[in-house]
């Protein structure tokens, strides 16, 4: 159940995620290098996840890996981060574009 906060909207519950990543980025030193590390991270799966995906004939071959990648990774944050302002993450609008962007790029 989402909390309550003044005014009597609720709080998503990726919002205090949101939040802690905020706060640790302004107040921990280094913690702008561990994001940087951590979104290379994830981006480098999505990049290793698409390129086999072309090299198996699964997405069209003429696809720029770096760039699809990339689309999926922000597709995931940028939903996150505006649903928290809102009920939350929806995983079944996330997954909807998830598909609509495979279904683009499909062999």
């Amino acid at each position: 159940m989402p909390e309550k906060r003044r005014g009597g909207g609720a709080v998503a519950p990726n919002f205090h995620y949101f939040n802690l990543m905020l706060q640790t980025r302004r107040y921990y030193p280094g913690a702008e290098r561990k994001f940087e590390q951590l979104y290379r991270k994830t981006r480098t799966y999505w990049r290793k996840a698409v390129q086999r995906a072309a090299e198996t004939g699964e997405v069209r071959p003429d696809i720029d890996v770096a760039h699809i990648a990339d689309m999926f990774h922000q597709i995931h944050f940028g939903l996150s981060f505006e649903q928290a302002m809102l009920q939350g993450l929806d995983i079944g609008t996330l997954a909807g574009q998830f598909r609509q962007l495979y279904e683009l790029i499909r062999a």
